[in-house]
């Protein structure tokens, strides 16, 4: 019995480092990712890449990341859907356009970030949504 256990383990572990390689989705970001989500059916990453105002959408059909909706002024640790929209959380205090959102944002429906409530005094690391 032992013997098969182990077996089964080896197999299992073989099978894992075959079949379980990570690709890069098109050329990849430029920075660290630290959150990623799926929103209507699209990637959405969360990090710290200025060149992408630090939060990205991946186009399937062209294979690239742009910036999703206008963008954010620091880094994104969090991304969650809730509701049927995308919330983001980090160290950012702005959108893209200059409005301010102090660490916590929503994407509306014209794609521009949106600030939520009165938003936090301090940076976020962590959304959750419980579904309801």
């Amino acid at each position: 019995m032992k013997k098969t256990i182990t077996l089964q383990i080896v197999f299992l572990l073989a099978a894992v480092s075959v079949f379980g390689q990570w690709t890069s989705l098109g050329s990849g970001l430029p920075g660290r990712v630290k959150a990623i989500t799926v929103y209507n059916g699209k990637i959405y990453a969360g990090g710290a890449f200025n060149t992408l105002k630090n939060v990205a959408v991946f186009n399937e059909a062209t294979a690239s990341w742009s910036i999703a909706g206008d963008g954010l002024s620091d880094s994104v640790t969090c991304l969650a859907v809730h509701g049927g929209t995308l919330y983001a959380g980090g160290y950012f205090k702005f959108n893209g356009s200059g409005d301010s959102l102090m660490y916590v944002a929503r994407l509306n429906a014209i794609n521009k970030w949106e600030r939520v409530y009165t938003g936090f005094n301090n940076f976020l690391r962590c959304l959750y949504s419980d579904g309801t």
